[in-house]
């Protein structure tokens, strides 16, 4: 495990594993339970596979605030 690793807890996994498997989400958890330590563990992911597979990886993240 290097410093560069993010390592999601049980509950985190649970809702990232979605996006994991290609689909959309929205992320809804209660405040510091770490919604942002989720998305960007699925857009790490989520480049990383592409980058395996010599293609471009895009992300659309969106903030309402």
């Amino acid at each position: 495990e290097s410093k560069r690793d993010i390592v999601l807890r049980d509950y985190q996994m649970e809702v990232a594993k979605p996006a994991l498997d290609e689909k959309n989400i929205i992320i809804c958890l209660p405040t510091g339970s770490g919604k942002t330590r989720v998305a960007v563990y699925i857009t790490k992911k989520h480049l990383e596979k592409k980058k395996q597979m010599g293609q471009p990886g895009k992300v659309v993240v969106l903030v309402n605030k």
